[in-house]
């Protein structure tokens, strides 16, 4: 005779076992998602801003176009337009040899990429100079960015006068003329990145991407019981 052997019947779990079972994996998985989408991405961050990105130095000039008030904000728009224009780049490039300052140097994510097309340079070129004109003051604020200060400058006041020599030939016998209010700084302290602000930006981009992600994951699931 076989002997019978007592079976043991496990009770049934309580609601309230239930629920914690249920809170403690929608915990562990909101860990894991945050740890994922949230703490690596700022973790990538703070070690790009902290010990990749190179130090880029701006070098600022602040000009006075002189002349007759009405001609003034014209000559200024027209000089901005030259500055920025890809006339001037080609210039700058030949005399200066600017590409070869922003392919040789920079990080992989800041430099000028080797073989770069036309197009190509003429944005990068725009992310690193700007000219901007206040009509109230008639004041022209030239400002460079490269990757040491001395190059900024550098940059700075060939770019200065380039514009000088358009003036001259666009406006010839006319009264407008540059005045140098503060010739191009010498910077020895980078201006960016911003090494902080970059990390911060990073870890606040990520958590409101998770965020809407999480949002949108829990419309679906919710619309798909339905």
């Amino acid at each position: 005779v076989a002997p019978v052997t007592a079976q043991v019947v496990q009770p049934a779990p309580s609601a309230a076992d239930v629920a914690r079972k249920v809170r403690r994996e929608r915990a562990r998985r909101l860990a894991l998602g945050l740890a994922f989408w949230v703490g690596l991405p700022s973790l990538l961050g703070i070690l790009y801003f902290g010990f990749v990105a190179r130090s880029q130095y701006e070098s600022v000039a602040t000009l006075v176009l002189g002349g007759a008030s009405d001609r003034s904000q014209l000559s200024a728009t027209l000089l901005r337009e030259h500055m920025l224009s890809r006339d001037t780049l080609d210039t700058l490039e030949r005399e200066q040899k600017l590409s070869d300052h922003y392919t040789q140097r920079g990080d992989y994510f800041s430099r000028l990429a080797h073989g770069a097309g036309s197009e190509a340079r003429h944005h990068y070129f725009l992310d690193h100079t700007d000219v901007r004109y206040d009509t109230s003051t008639h004041v022209l604020t030239l400002r460079v960015r490269a990757f040491s200060g001395r190059d900024a400058r550098r940059f700075a006041v060939a770019l200065l006068h380039h514009g000088e020599r358009f003036l001259e030939q666009a406006l010839p016998g006319q009264s407008e003329r540059l005045f140098v209010v503060a010739s191009p700084s010498a910077p020895s302290d980078p201006t960016y990145p911003h090494r902080v602000r970059g990390a911060v930006t990073v870890f606040l981009a990520s958590l409101a991407l998770f965020a809407i992600g999480s949002l949108l994951v829990a419309a679906v699931r919710e619309h798909a019981q339905f």
